[in-house]
């Protein structure tokens, strides 16, 4: 066995991850369960120091941090589910750790065509506002989203990878698309941490079919306020959104209090922004240098999608032909939605599901029993389980 200075000087995985994070020893321990759950801090301090010999028992402790260490890194720390499963899967093997994001499953034309589909049901995104998922949690946050264009607020509308902005921004652009009086400017750009203020400026001139922008900063702010003004003026709304705004610089997170200040030096504001995102950058905001951004700033969470998979599950396969009582049997479908966390993560389940059925059993309706021989969804490669056998 290694002596301790010999661990500390080339430490494990979790004790790196562990002092990158500013993680401490109480804090592992606490998410563990503590000494109540076998955890305690010299226990871990043991663990970090690859000094458990009880294989059983160092089994369980590793398995009980691989799924309480998520939640603590995406509510805590504000990391995205990618940022997660890079450094997890690091740490823990794939038999430990469940990746929060799932490989892409396409479903192949035989297998559409085995399950009578006239499409894969899960690969593309919404064609028409008419195949979107709605419910009153998912309505709310369009609503507060169009709201903030109407009344010129601040918004931040937050979710992982695959958890259904897109398909929310799209809601929104469509809406605003048949108001004559509102207008959403995307100031975009491929690599989104290059924006600068100076970019937002001219793609709200440019907007509006402005002849000349000036070259002159000063001279550019003039003309954005004067611009905003006279639409203001006329009836016209405008916010400025943009995606991927975790990625945003320091510099142009925090421009944007300016251009929500432009008003009228009274209390009619000119422009209404809308952030679209993951909780990493929750984190950020956090951080003294954008309170002012904290204090104006609306946080609107994508729903939790638990509570909607099965009526998500049931409206994408009917858009495509599917019957979701026909396709899968009881058991199957609470393994899917206890097991997908995000719309995303659904479809490549039911896909992979939808592959291993056809090819594996030759069976029009997916057995849940069988499937669970096969894989085990939340994993990203199959593994295979002693299980029940299919019926």
């Amino acid at each position: 066995m290694k002596n301790r200075s010999e661990n500390n000087s080339n430490p494990s995985p979790l004790a790196d991850f562990c002092t990158r994070y500013k993680i401490s020893r109480s804090k592992l321990s606490e998410i563990a369960g503590g000494a109540e759950n076998d955890a305690s801090k010299t226990t871990v301090q043991r663990l970090l120091h690859d000094e458990i010999t009880d294989a059983d028992y160092l089994a369980r402790l590793r398995k009980i941090l691989a799924e309480r260490l998520p939640s603590f890194l995406l509510t805590n720390l504000g990391l995205s589910a990618a940022e997660i499963d890079y450094e997890l899967l690091k740490i823990f093997n794939k038999g430990e750790y469940q990746p929060m994001i799932n490989e892409r499953t396409i479903l192949p034309k035989t297998v559409q065509q085995f399950f009578n589909l006239t499409d894969d049901p899960f690969s593309n995104s919404p064609r028409t506002r008419g195949e979107v998922f709605q419910n009153p949690a998912l309505q709310a946050v369009i609503d507060k989203g169009i709201d903030t264009i109407k009344y010129q607020g601040f918004c931040y509308i937050s979710g992982d990878i695959g958890s259904g902005k897109t398909v929310i921004r799209s809601v929104i652009e469509d809406y605003v698309s048949n108001q004559t009086n509102l207008r959403l400017v995307f100031p975009e750009t491929f690599d989104m941490s290059r924006v600068t203020p100076a970019n937002i400026s001219r793609a709200i001139l440019e907007e509006f079919e402005s002849m000349h922008i000036p070259n002159d900063a000063v001279s550019r702010a003039k003309k954005v306020k004067r611009l905003l003004a006279g639409l203001y003026k006329d009836g016209m709304r405008v916010a400025i959104a943009f995606d991927e705004a975790h990625r945003l610089n320091d510099t142009a997170l925090s421009s944007l209090k300016n251009f929500l200040e432009m008003n009228s030096g009274g209390f009619q504001k000119y422009l209404g922004v809308i952030l679209f995102g993951q909780p990493s950058l929750e984190a950020r905001l956090r951080d003294f240098r954008f309170r002012e951004i904290v204090e104006r700033i609306t946080i609107l969470q994508m729903p939790p999608f638990a509570e909607s998979a099965f009526d998500y599950l049931k409206h994408r396969l009917s858009l495509f032909g599917g019957d979701v009582n026909n396709l899968f049997d009881a058991d199957a479908i609470e393994l899917i939605c206890q097991q997908a966390k995000t719309p995303l993560a659904l479809g490549n389940i039911v896909n992979t599901a939808l592959i291993i059925s056809k090819e594996n059993f030759n069976n029009q309706k997916v057995i849940g029993a069988a499937i669970k021989t096969k894989m085990y969804f939340a994993q990203s490669e199959p593994k295979v389980l002693s299980m029940r056998k299919a019926k």
